[in-house]
């Protein structure tokens, strides 16, 4: 069921869910390997650092880098080997702890669709993971050199994706008047906090279209969006097509 890489995208080489009671010695893979933790908490090395892995915690571990894995009584993960071009000089690890629940439900289902041999539906979903991980990576990245002002919207905005958006409130919680907050947002995302907020909503969708087991309407619902057709104009403005058609595009490019 490996797919051939070569033409930039993530391709899929494995996916296997473990568990047990025993510690796992360290070892290296020739491909990227995404472990999310469901069960139990772990602690492992991986290039020299030592961190402790929770349930709901999402490690990826670059080729070729070397760890190991010391458990606390019962532990049960999702391990997925892939190749990606754009990891390609990375040598460290990514670790990102309380993965919501659509990430869980994604490496699920990349699981079950492995096991089925449903490799484009396999591959969509790894490439819908891989897009959070790099998204929340970014956001990560960013807010440590973000004024306090933006980085406490940015809070407020993740905590409350699909509140309707009240910038006067939103500005008042960052400390800052309205027009302040709109002066910040432009000069480091080019956009205002509203734009802000709706962009990063449809990024959202975009995401979720990639799960090709939820509907149109229900996606627009889960990223604020009650009216199908309102969801679906804002949508094409911002991506430039229909939600359908992002899906059907997406699902098709392997």
């Amino acid at each position: 069921m490996t797919s051939p890489a070569g033409d930039g995208v993530p391709r899929l080489h494995s996916a296997v869910a473990h568990h047990g009671v025993a510690d796992v010695r360290s070892h290296d893979h020739p491909h990227h390997e995404l472990i999310v933790v469901r069960t139990g908490t772990l602690d492992t090395r991986t290039a020299g650092r030592e961190l402790r892995l929770r349930a709901g915690s999402l490690q990826v571990i670059p080729a070729g880098v070397g760890h190991d894995q010391r458990c606390h009584g019962l532990w049960r993960t999702s391990c997925v080997l892939f190749d990606d071009p754009h990891l390609r000089r990375r040598d460290a690890p990514i670790v990102l702890d309380g993965c919501p629940p659509m990430v869980l439900r994604w490496t699920d289902d990349l699981l079950g669709a492995f096991d089925r041999g449903q490799a484009t539906i396999a591959e969509a979903l790894l490439r819908a993971v891989l897009a959070w991980v790099g998204q929340a990576v970014d956001v990560q990245a960013a807010a440590d050199d973000l004024p306090p002002a933006v980085a406490r919207a940015l809070t407020l905005i993740e905590a409350a994706p699909r509140a309707d958006p009240d910038i006067a409130a939103l500005a008042r919680a960052a400390g800052v008047s309205p027009g302040r907050l709109r002066v910040l947002f432009q000069r480091y995302f080019g956009c205002g906090p509203l734009r802000f907020i709706h962009r990063q909503r449809l990024e959202s969708a975009a995401r979720l279209l990639l799960d090709p087991y939820l509907p149109v309407g229900e996606i627009g619902r889960r990223c604020g969006y009650p009216d199908a057709n309102y969801f679906a104009r804002r949508f094409a403005a911002e991506l430039g097509c229909s939600p359908r058609a992002f899906r059907v595009r997406s699902l098709r490019h392997r």
